[in-house]
């Protein structure tokens, strides 16, 4: 996935799962550009807990 294939979606979802995918998306743009060392700060626990496992 590239930054470029990256695009808004309207779909029926809750704030938890948007913050999840959104989170989702800006981790694999990162990595996408060659990003090595990352920091998430998020206000969404859930969100976080998600991405964790």
């Amino acid at each position: 996935m590239t930054l470029r294939s990256l695009r808004a979606r309207t779909l029926s979802t809750t704030v938890n799962i948007a913050e999840y995918a959104s989170m989702n998306n800006g981790v694999l743009a990162a990595l996408d550009k060659g990003v090595t060392d990352l920091i998430i700060v998020d206000d969404s626990w859930l969100a976080i807990q998600q991405s964790m496992g």
